[in-house]
């Protein structure tokens, strides 16, 4: 069976709609005026809809795969991999939400040296860059921690 496209299947709606919800929250809390209308932001006279690849799925995927290899890498317990493949998801969501609300800025014209699909896909690659090394920093710094303990 195909599992991660039938999980991107039923697993995209859910995050498309997290997704929208968490940016609306960062937004409102920069001081704009948006609501959530189904998977879409709407701010003025305006519709940002979350699409597929904006739900962060992808992201998730691959911030779990980096966590599982750190976690081989590291030869961690069942327990503590199990912690880490939560703490990922959680970070990934959020993560998304922060590009998400990034491109907020891109999208509405506030930043009008930065339009094109060039600065739309840099964001996305910055931010998941920025979730990796989260995740790397996070593992070693544990490492460290459990040598001093060792």
């Amino acid at each position: 069976l195909p599992i991660l496209p039938s999980l991107d299947f039923y697993l995209a709606w859910p995050m498309r709609q997290l997704s929208a919800t968490l940016t609306a929250g960062l937004l409102r809390l920069n001081g704009f005026s948006v609501h959530v209308e189904g998977v879409a932001i709407a701010w003025q006279d305006q519709l940002l809809l979350f699409d597929g690849p904006c739900s962060g799925i992808r992201m998730l995927w691959a911030a779990l795969l980096l966590t599982s290899i750190l976690s081989f890498i590291s030869r961690i317990g069942p327990w503590r991999y199990g912690g880490a493949l939560i703490a990922t998801a959680v970070l990934a969501i959020f993560a998304n939400a922060l590009r998400a609300a990034s491109l907020f800025y891109l999208e509405t014209g506030f930043i009008p040296d930065m339009q094109g699909p060039v600065f739309h896909e840099l964001v996305g690659i910055t931010s998941f860059v920025m979730l990796g090394i989260l995740l790397v920093f996070g593992f070693h710094r544990q490492n460290e921690r459990m040598k001093s303990c060792a």
